[in-house]
């Protein structure tokens, strides 16, 4: 028969699984007010905590734990994402490489290592990590994303769409993706087709900063390369009759 303890951690992690974090937090209490080193509730605590945006005080529980277990993986990846989520993205990737030491196959820390990477603007070190998770899990859209997010920054725009398109094959919907597709296609002056893109996400999100802000840089370059365009060929046309002009002229002279 399970500890009372147990018990009410395992609601409290019941509870957290449906996304009722600040209803989870009451019934972890009441296990850690039993046993106050069961490593188990203080990183449920810690990930109810983080859920709710808490996540300096979703770090002290993962410290709670660490000091119980210090290679509990799980406690190691927590860390890193309330580091990461604070924007401490360098010191969240020494947590996700403890826990790649201890398990290299960690697929938590080799998604969230390669996504910290990319916010770093490290795109190269992003792909070696973001691979090695694909390997592990190749059908997922957050990596295929994030894979074409870190191409596009190597100015690798043909490939990143490659990977765009894996991501909007498997949910057509993904905004993120549909906008990173057109930001490539931007990139490669497609800018007609990049609003097209830009536009389906609109369509699904309307409020959707990155793609409101895309779609004016296209409008910007198309309006741009509409305006260079007809100043050359003003200048040809003002070229061509200062030519015609001179050779009447020069035809008078002779006459």
């Amino acid at each position: 028969m399970p500890s009372e303890a147990k018990i009410f951690k395992d609601k409290g992690a019941a509870l957290s699984n449906v996304g009722k974090y600040n209803e989870s937090l009451g019934y972890f209490d009441k296990a850690l007010a039993i046993n106050p080193n069961y490593s188990d509730a203080l990183f449920g605590k810690g990930v109810a905590l983080y859920q709710l945006g808490r996540y300096i005080e979703a770090i002290a529980y993962f410290d709670k734990a660490l000091a119980i277990n210090p290679k509990d993986v799980h406690s190691l990846d927590g860390k890193g994402l309330a580091l990461g989520a604070l924007g401490n993205y360098s010191q969240a990737i020494t947590f996700y490489d403890k826990a790649l030491d201890i398990n290299p196959n960690s697929s938590k820390a080799l998604f969230n290592k390669g996504l910290d990477l990319l916010k770093l603007g490290k795109y190269n070190e992003s792909i070696t990590y973001t691979d090695k998770f694909l390997a592990i899990s190749p059908n997922d859209i957050y990596a295929l994303n994030n894979k074409g997010t870190d191409l596009l920054g190597l100015g690798r725009s043909n490939e990143a769409i490659i990977y765009y398109d894996k991501a909007l094959a498997i949910n057509p919907g993904y905004i993120v993706a549909l906008t990173g597709k057109g930001a490539a296609l931007n990139n490669m002056g497609k800018y007609d087709q990049a609003i097209a893109y830009y536009d389906k996400a609109l369509t699904i999100n309307p409020h959707f900063d990155l793609a409101l802000t895309n779609k004016s840089l296209a409008l910007y370059n198309i309006n741009h390369t509409r305006l260079i365009t007809s100043i050359a060929i003003i200048v040809i046309l003002g070229a061509a009759a200062t030519a015609f002009i001179v050779i009447r002229k020069r035809r008078k002279q002779k006459k």
